[in-house]
């Protein structure tokens, strides 16, 4: 789906049937990525939920030279020091966002966010820019 922050246009679509193709939904999620890049889409970010998290989609999205902002499981191994891995939930995130490595994939910056009920996501960006 494309987006300009006010209309919204639907540019393509998968259909999850694993039984009948053989295709997950990471199989999927990067066909659209491909062929988005392939029908020369530029997005400004790339927007995606948790389940697409697989280090082989952050690095194809990271090919293609386009941000990403996505939301991280509690559990996902990042580190602030080499060598030093911790689960993403157990860091003191400041409200601009914290530098991490992500364990397989490299340098992201992680925010958390708090909903009005006291619930906490934790959402990494790739900015290409960044080193």
């Amino acid at each position: 789906m494309w987006s300009d922050g006010d209309a919204a246009l639907l540019c393509d679509y998968r259909l999850y049937n694993n039984d009948q193709d053989g295709l997950s939904k990471n199989d999927h999620f990067r066909h659209l990525l491909e062929k988005a890049h392939e029908r020369g889409f530029q997005p400004g970010l790339v927007a995606f939920d948790s389940w697409y998290s697989s280090l082989e989609n952050l690095k194809l999205v990271r090919d293609f030279t386009w941000d990403w902002l996505m939301r991280l499981k509690s559990n996902r191994q990042v580190s602030l020091k080499v060598g030093e891995q911790q689960v993403v939930s157990d860091l003191d995130i400041p409200p601009n966002g914290l530098v991490v490595h992500l364990r397989g994939y490299g340098i992201v910056k992680v925010f958390r966010t708090v909903d009005t009920h006291g619930n906490s996501e934790i959402y990494p960006h790739m900015n290409i820019l960044e080193t």
